[in-house]
């Protein structure tokens, strides 16, 4: 199966000094952003009560709005369980995994359980995204579609403050050499700082 050419995109948080979740593998603050502002965003839900700086707000609902489909690993559904079997956007969701949980909670996300490779996994989300972007959610997926030449476009939201230890964001890059070019970068009133990169 040939995947269409709708864009890869992983988002990601990470702190000033390279971190994206403290030591046990909690993010902690790292995603303050989100609900420290006076603007909810239109995602907001009493669930998830999105409330952002006025141009967080239309940075991450631009960008929200343009994903199709999603893709993570089991590691990030199980930490997020299932996310109550309702994820806040309404779009086909994939989880690369090795062993399909045996109950998935009901809700009005439908997750699709792919166990034959990441290119699989990849493939199935373009064409399930139609044409908008597919969105990585998980560290170690988004290494695998590194080393395998599969993602477009890193986003990362570089948080005002160092950890000082954790998990950093470069373990998970992959050994060998990528070019990036950067292609935005914003200053946003909340203090964190948007910069994507080209692959």
């Amino acid at each position: 199966m040939r995947a269409p050419k709708n864009k890869l995109v992983w988002d990601v948080t990470m702190s000033l000094d390279g971190f994206i979740a403290d030591p046990k593998g909690d993010p902690g603050k790292m995603f303050d952003w989100y609900f420290s502002g006076d603007t909810l965003s239109v995602y907001s839900s009493k669930t998830l009560p999105f409330k952002l700086t006025k141009d967080d707000a239309k940075y991450f609902d631009s960008k929200t709005k343009a994903t199709g489909a999603i893709i993570a690993g089991r590691r990030t559904y199980d930490y997020a369980k299932a996310w109550g079997g309702s994820f806040f956007i309404p779009v086909p969701f994939f989880v690369l995994t090795h062993r399909p949980p045996h109950r998935v909670p009901k809700g009005t996300t439908k997750f699709t359980f792919v166990t034959d490779g990441i290119e699989s996994a990849v493939a199935q989300a373009k064409f399930a995204a139609g044409k908008k972007e597919v969105n990585l959610m998980g560290a170690n997926i988004a290494k695998e579609c590194i080393e395998a030449d599969l993602l477009d476009e890193i986003r990362v939201h570089i948080a005002p403050f160092l950890m000082g230890d954790g998990v950093r964001l470069h373990d998970y890059l992959g050994s060998h050499w990528v070019e990036l070019k950067r292609r935005e970068v914003i200053a946003s009133s909340s203090g964190i700082t948007h910069i994507s990169f080209n692959l």
